[in-house]
C-alpha cells in the first residue's frame, strides 16, 4: 500500500477505508454535509496536528518538507486576505542515487526543471536572486537548500474580506491563531510584564479579579506559558489584537481559574504531541527506518493482525 493515493472528488471519501496512518485520519464523512465540508475538515485536522510531511522525488533526487499554515484572523480583518490555509515548503535536500548513471540523470532533470521555470518567467542566468525566488515561489519550485516559502490554498476561502470570521457562519471547523510558547522564562517578572498584566498607564486601577497569583501556578506550566496575554475562549479561539483593542478585553489574571484551565489545555496538547513523537521514534527504531516510515509500518502491521484475528474468530464460529 502506498501513500500516493488519488481519487476524484466523488470517491475521495472512500480513501478512509485504506488510510493507515492514525495521524492523518480522515474525518468521518457522515458528519460532513458536502464534499467541501469534508475537505475543509480534513485540512483542519492536518493543521491542528502540526505534522511536517517529508516528500521525496526519486526522479529529481531531492527531498523537501511541507506543512499546513493557517492565516491569522488579524491579517484577514486588516488586509482583506480571504485564504484560510497556506502550504509551507522548505528544507530542500539533495538525495541522489548511489548509482553514478542514475545520479547524472537526476541532476540533469533537476537542472532542466529549474531552467524551464525561469525561462517561462523570462529570467536569464544573470537575473537578480530576488526575482528568481519570486518566480520560484509562484511556480512552487525549491532550488536552494535554504529556501522557504508559503503558497495559499486558493480553493478554500473565507466568505467575506476585512471581517473577522465567525464559527457560526461555516459548516466546517475554521482555524484560529494559537498562542506562541516559549521554552523557559528568564524571570517571573518578565512573564508578568509580557503575558497577563493589564496596562495601568491611563490611571485605571487593577480590579481584584485581575491580580496575578503566581503561587497557584504549577511548576510544569511555567515552561509553556505563552508570551502573549491569555484571554477567555480556549487555546484555539484567542481574540486578535484588533478585537482586544475594539472591545477593550481584559486578559485573564495569572493563577485564576480561567487562566489555569487555558494552561491545562496547552499542557495536555504538549503532552499528547510529545507522546506521539516519542511513539514515532520508537517505531522507527523498531523497524530500523525513519520515524514516519516506522509509524506507517507499525500501523500496517496492527491492521493486518486485526484482520487476521477477525478472520480467525469468524472461522471458529463455523
Amino acid at each position: 500500500m502506498s501513500h500516493h493515493r488519488h481519487a476524484c472528488i466523488i470517491h475521495h471519501k472512500n480513501l478512509v477505508l485504506y488510510c493507515i496512518s492514525k495521524d492523518n485520519k480522515i474525518p468521518d464523512s457522515s458528519l460532513c454535509k458536502t464534499f467541501k465540508d469534508f475537505h475543509a475538515s480534513h485540512l483542519y485536522n492536518r493543521w491542528t496536528k502540526k505534522k511536517i510531511y517529508q516528500n521525496f522525488s526519486n526522479r529529481l533526487g531531492i527531498s523537501f518538507t511541507t506543512s499546513y499554515h493557517a492565516y491569522s484572523t488579524n491579517v484577514i480583518a486588516t488586509k482583506g486576505l480571504d485564504f484560510i490555509y497556506g502550504k509551507k515548503y522548505g528544507n530542500l535536500q539533495f538525495t541522489p542515487s548511489s548509482s553514478p548513471k542514475v545520479k547524472k540523470r537526476q541532476e540533469a532533470r533537476f537542472n532542466a526543471l529549474v531552467r524551464h521555470t525561469f525561462h517561462n518567467t523570462k529570467l536569464d542566468d544573470n537575473a537578480l536572486t530576488d526575482d528568481k525566488l519570486q518566480a520560484a515561489r509562484r511556480h512552487k519550485l525549491l532550488f536552494q537548500e535554504n529556501q522557504r516559502f508559503t503558497t495559499p490554498i486558493k480553493h478554500l476561502r473565507y466568505k467575506k474580506k476585512f471581517v473577522e470570521p465567525s464559527k457560526g457562519c461555516y459548516t466546517f471547523p475554521i482555524p484560529f491563531p494559537e498562542s506562541t510558547t516559549v521554552s523557559v522564562p528568564v524571570t517571573v517578572e518578565t512573564i508578568c510584564n509580557v503575558s497577563s498584566v493589564a496596562s495601568t498607564s491611563h490611571g485605571n486601577p487593577i480590579s481584584p479579579a485581575n491580580i496575578n497569583n503566581w503561587e497557584n501556578v504549577p511548576e510544569h506550566y511555567i515552561p509553556l506559558i505563552p508570551q502573549s496575554a491569555i484571554y477567555e475562549g480556549g487555546r484555539l479561539n484567542q481574540p486578535s489584537r484588533m478585537k482586544v483593542w475594539k472591545k477593550k478585553l481584559q486578559p485573564l489574571a495569572v493563577g485564576s481559574d480561567g487562566w489555569l484551565a487555558h494552561m491545562k489545555e496547552i499542557y495536555d496538547h504538549h503532552e499528547s504531541m510529545t507522546e506521539y513523537q516519542q511513539g514515532k521514534i520508537d517505531a522507527g527504531i523498531q523497524w530500523e527506518t525513519t520515524p514516519d516510515q516506522g509509524e506507517y509500518r507499525r500501523d500496517l502491521c496492527d491492521l493486518i493482525m486485526q484482520v487476521t484475528n477477525n478472520k480467525h474468530d469468524y472461522e471458529m464460529k463455523l
